[in-house]
Order: structure tokens, then C-alpha cells, then sequence
């Protein structure tokens, strides 16, 4: 078992992701419309506010320094909670997302190796 929740050695925290993404982009393939690993935060913060979960809970989820508004900004210097327990929530709705099954999902063969 790995200290790491994700790894790509077992031993390490990930690393070499523009490697990784230039791999998955081979196996991908030229009709796979063109995306940036930074989509996937997007993703997140999309679903989850049409989840319900609060803007406050995205920003934490996603390790923001404050929100754009400048209220949230001045907010957040004096509102220090984590917020722990509602991220945990967030993240098992984003997760009932990815993991349920699509026709969006796309197999790819070699996948072990990206």
C-alpha cells in the first residue's frame, strides 16, 4: 500500500503531468477535441455549483485563496473554516459523477501506462 492517495511509482506523489498528457493525448487520438489538464477544475466547479454546493465549498475544494468578488476576498481573510465535512461531500458527489457509468466514456487500450 502507497502513503499516497495519488502516485504514479507507488513511492512518489504524481509528477511529470505534461508527459502524461501528451501520452493520453496520443491515446486520445487527433478527433478528441483539443483540453488542458486545468479543465478538469473547471469540470469540477461547473457540477458541483449545479449540485447545489456553495461556492465557499468549491473554492476550498480547489485551494482558492478567495473568490473574485472582492466581498468574498475581504470574507475570506476573516473566515478561516476548512469546512472539512462539506468538502468530503462535495468530493463524493464529484466522484459519483466520474465513476457512474456513460456513453462518454471513452476505453483506451494501454491506459496503465499513462
Amino acid at each position: 500500500a502507497s502513503d499516497f492517495l495519488f502516485t504514479t511509482t507507488g513511492r512518489t506523489p504524481i509528477s511529470g503531468w505534461s508527459k502524461m498528457k501528451t501520452r493520453l493525448d496520443k491515446l486520445l487520438g487527433d478527433e478528441f477535441e483539443p483540453w488542458r489538464l486545468h479543465d478538469f477544475r473547471t469540470a469540477f466547479a461547473t457540477h458541483m455549483a449545479e449540485r447545489g454546493i456553495p461556492e465557499s465549498v468549491v473554492d476550498r475544494v480547489l485551494n482558492h485563496a478567495a473568490t473574485a468578488s472582492k466581498a468574498s476576498a475581504v470574507a475570506r481573510v476573516y473566515n478561516q473554516a476548512e469546512l472539512l465535512a462539506e468538502r468530503a461531500v462535495a468530493l463524493d458527489k464529484w466522484a459519483e459523477l466520474v465513476t457512474q457509468e456513460s456513453a462518454d466514456v471513452i476505453e483506451l487500450e494501454g491506459r496503465q501506462n499513462v
